[in-house]
C-alpha cells in the first residue's frame, strides 16, 4: 500500500519506502490491492482521504472456538450482520459506491453518511479515487502473486478529493470516546507499532 511519491523519486529519497518492489499486477491482485487501500487508506496529502474508519484500523472478528472444524465461509459468514431482507437492485449503488457515478468532496458539506447511503457501503468504502490503466499492459508474471498472466498492470491514475465518509461507526472496530473531547464522534481503535497495551482493553 505504502509506495514512494515520484517527487521522492525524483530526489533519490526513497531510502525507507523503496521503488521497484511491485511493478506489474495481474488483475486479480488488482482487485484485492484497490480493496486494501480502500478499506485501510493512510492519509495521503491534501484530498487524499482516508477509509471510513481512519487510516490503519484494527479489524475485529468473530472466530469459532474449534475454528479448525469450520471452512472459511462458514468462519467468514459469522461475521456478516443479518439483514431483515437482502438488498435490491436499486440499492446497488448505494452500497457499492463504483456503481454510481463519483462522489466527490471538493466542496465542504459532501460528505457519506449513514443517512445517505445504504449501510453496507461500511464494507465498501471507496475515499480514493483510484483508475487503473488497461490499456497498456504486458504477459508475464505478477510482482504480487507470482502467477502468469497475459495481462499484467502497469500503471494507474489517482486524483485526491474522493469520497469524505463522516458518522460510521464501522462493524469490524471497536471504538473508543475522544479523550480531549467527550462529545466528538467516536474514533475506531487503530492498530498500534508496540501493539494494545492493558489500558486499551475495553471489559
Amino acid at each position: 500500500m505504502d509506495a514512494p511519491g515520484g517527487n521522492a523519486l525524483k530526489l533519490n529519497k526513497d531510502h525507507f519506502v523503496k521503488r521497484g518492489n511491485v511493478e506489474q499486477i495481474c488483475p486479480h491482485c488488482a482487485a484485492i490491492a484497490l480493496f486494501a487501500i480502500q478499506t485501510n487508506s493512510p492519509a495521503g496529502g491534501a484530498g487524499y482521504r482516508v477509509g471510513m474508519r481512519g487510516g490503519g484500523p484494527l479489524t475485529t472478528l468473530v472466530v469459532p472456538q474449534e475454528e479448525d472444524k469450520y471452512p472459511l465461509w462458514k468462519k467468514l459468514w459469522l461475521n456478516v450482520l443479518p439483514q431483515e431482507e437482502p438488498p435490491n437492485v436499486t440499492q446497488h449503488p448505494l452500497i457499492f459506491p463504483w456503481l454510481a457515478p463519483t462522489k466527490t468532496s471538493e466542496k465542504a458539506g459532501n460528505v457519506v453518511t449513514p443517512d445517505n447511503a445504504h449501510p453496507l457501503q461500511a464494507y465498501w468504502g471507496m475515499p480514493r479515487r483510484i483508475e487503473l490503466d488497461f490499456t497498456h499492459t504486458v504477459a508475464g508474471i505478477c510482482d504480487l502473486c507470482g502467477e502468469h498472466h497475459e495481462s499484467l498492470l502497469l500503471q494507474m491514475r489517482s486524483k485526491n478529493y474522493g469520497v469524505q465518509y463522516d458518522s460510521w461507526l464501522h462493524p469490524f472496530s471497536p471504538y473508543r470516546q475522544a479523550l480531549k473531547d467527550p462529545s466528538a464522534p467516536w474514533l475506531a481503535f487503530k492498530g498500534q507499532p508496540g501493539g494494545l497495551s492493558y489500558k486499551d482493553w475495553l471489559g
